[in-house]
C-alpha cells in the first residue's frame, strides 16, 4: 500500500504538467483509497501489523538473497562462456525460476517457524485450549487451567479470576496464581464501585498505566487502582456474556517487566472470549442439573411419603453424609457432591415394584434380588445428565461393604477397583 501511494505521488509530480484532469483525479482516488485502507486495517486491527511488517521484510530479504545468488551465478558462468553472454543468462534464468518455485515456499516457511515461533505457539495453544474449554462443564477445573496457561505462556507474575454474582453486594477472588492466601482472602470487591461497577457499565478492559492519563477514568481511577492493587494487577479484562458481566480476569506485571503489547492483548482477549462462552455453557448446564435433581428429589420424596417408616430417610442420609465429609476434611465441592449423593442414593427404587418396597414382612430371596437392582437402575436414571463421579458412585456403590459382601459388584476396600470413599460414607450414613 505504501509503495502504491509513493509511486502514485511520484508519477503525479513527474507528469503534472502534461497530465489531464481525469488522469490526475484517478491517481488521487488511488492515494485516498490506499490511505483509508491502511487506516481501517490499523484502527480495527484487521491484521497484526507488527507481525505482518516483519513477515514482509523477511520475504523481501529472502527473495533478494536468492536473486543475489542468481546474479553471482551469472558472473561465474560468464567466465566459462566469455563470448556467449546469453548462455549464462538463459541457464541462470531457468535455474532461478525452477529453484524459486521449489525452494522459496519451504524456505520462507522454515524462517517463519523460527522467527515467529512464539506467535505460532500461541495460535496452536488457542486452538487446543478452545477444544478443551468446550469439552468441560466444571468451572473448578476450567478456570485454574486457563490461569495456568496464561501465566506460563505470557509469563505473568500474578493472575486472578473474580466471578461476578449479581445477587451479592460483594465478590471475592475465586481462583488465583502467584498471590499469597492472606492477600487473596482480604481481596473483597464491591459491585457498587471499582472495576465491577465499571465493567457492568462500560465492559472495556482496564490498563493501570492508562488510568491517570485517559479522561474517561477521571472520576473513577482511584477506585479502579485500589481494586487492581488488591490482587497486584496492572490489567483487567472482563468476561462479558449475553446477559452481562460474568467475571473479571486480573493480571499482574510480566516477569520480564516489559509492558503488555498488542499481541499479548489480542491473545488474552481471545482467551477471555473463549472462556466467557464456556462459563455461559457451564452455568446453563448447572441450571439444567439443578432442575433435573429437583424433579428427581420430588419423585424420591413422593415414594418415601407412601411409607411412614422411610419418610425423610434420603434427606437424613444426605445431611449425615455431609457432616461426615466435613469431619474428614474433604473439599467443599466433594462435600457438596456427597450430600447430593446421599439425597439420591435410593433413586433407583423408583423402578422397583411398590408391593416389594412396602411389604411389611420379611422379603423372599427372589424379592431381595429384585431390591438389589435399584443401584443400577439409579445410575441409568442419572446417566441422562453429566453428574460428577462422586454422585454416581454414591448411588451405585452405597450397598458395597469393605469385606466384599455387599452388592452389586462385591467391591472391597483393598480390591481393584477399590471401594470409593464416597460409597463408604453414604453406607455409614444410610445404616445409621
Amino acid at each position: 500500500s505504501c509503495s502504491g501511494i509513493i509511486g502514485s505521488l511520484f508519477n503525479i509530480l513527474l507528469n503534472f504538467v502534461e497530465i489531464d484532469l481525469l488522469y490526475l483525479i484517478g491517481f488521487l482516488f488511488i492515494v485516498i483509497f490506499n490511505l483509508l485502507l491502511n487506516y481501517v486495517c490499523i484502527r480495527y486491527k484487521l491484521i497484526e501489523v507488527n507481525t505482518f511488517i516483519r513477515k514482509e521484510h523477511i520475504h523481501y530479504l529472502t527473495l533478494s538473497t536468492l536473486i543475489g545468488f542468481a546474479a553471482v551465478g551469472i558472473l561465474i558462468l560468464e567466465r566459462f562462456y566469455p563470448n556467449k553472454f546469453f548462455v549464462p543468462i538463459i541457464l541462470v534464468a531457468f535455474g532461478s525460476g525452477l529453484s524459486f518455485q521449489i525452494f522459496t515456499p519451504a524456505l520462507l516457511q522454515f524462517i517463519e517457524k523460527r522467527l515467529f515461533k512464539e506467535t505460532l505457539d500461541k495460535k496452536e495453544l488457542l486452538k487446543r485450549l478452545s477444544q478443551n474449554i468446550t469439552s468441560t462443564f466444571d468451572k473448578d477445573f476450567l478456570l485454574p487451567s486457563i490461569l495456568d496457561v496464561i501465566v506460563n505462556i505470557v509469563e505473568i507474575k500474578t493472575a486472578a479470576i473474580i466471578l461476578f454474582l449479581p445477587d451479592k453486594e460483594e465478590c471475592e477472588v475465586n481462583f488465583a496464581m502467584g498471590i499469597n492466601d492472606d492477600r487473596r482472602r482480604k481481596a473483597i470487591f464491591s459491585k457498587n464501585k471499582g472495576f465491577l461497577k465499571w465493567f457492568v457499565e462500560d465492559k472495556r478492559m482496564i490498563l493501570k498505566d492508562n488510568l491517570r492519563i485517559d479522561p474517561k477514568f477521571e472520576d473513577v481511577f482511584i477506585d479502579l487502582e485500589n481494586d487492581l492493587e488488591k490482587v497486584e494487577g496492572v490489567l483487567a479484562i472482563p468476561f462479558v456474556g449475553k446477559e452481562g458481566l460474568i467475571g473479571v480476569l486480573c493480571l499482574g506485571e510480566k516477569k520480564s517487566e516489559v509492558l503488555y503489547n498488542d499481541e499479548d492483548i489480542l491473545f488474552l482477549t481471545t482467551i477471555c472470549d473463549e472462556t466467557t462462552v464456556a462459563l455461559e455453557n457451564t452455568f446453563l448446564h448447572e441450571k439444567k442439573i439443578k432442575y433435573f435433581l429437583n424433579t428427581i428429589m420430588a419423585l424420591v420424596f413422593a415414594i418415601e411419603a407412601k411409607d411412614k417408616y422411610t419418610k425423610g430417610h434420603c434427606e437424613n442420609v444426605g445431611q449425615y453424609a455431609e457432616a461426615i465429609s466435613e469431619a474428614l476434611g474433604l473439599s467443599p465441592q466433594e462435600v457438596e457432591n456427597i450430600k447430593i449423593g446421599g439425597y439420591l442414593h435410593d433413586i433407583g427404587k423408583i423402578g422397583i415394584n411398590e408391593k416389594i418396597l412396602l411389604k411389611p414382612g420379611k422379603l423372599t430371596q427372589e424379592e431381595f434380588e429384585e431390591i438389589k437392582k435399584h443401584p443400577h437402575i439409579g445410575v441409568k436414571i442419572l446417566e441422562a445428565i453429566n453428574l460428577p463421579k462422586d454422585i454416581i458412585y454414591a448411588v451405585k456403590y452405597h450397598h458395597e461393604r469393605i469385606k466384599g459382601n455387599g452388592y452389586p459388584e462385591n467391591l472391597t476396600d483393598d480390591g481393584s477397583p477399590p471401594l470409593p470413599l464416597v460409597a463408604s460414607i453414604i453406607a455409614v450414613a444410610d445404616s445409621y
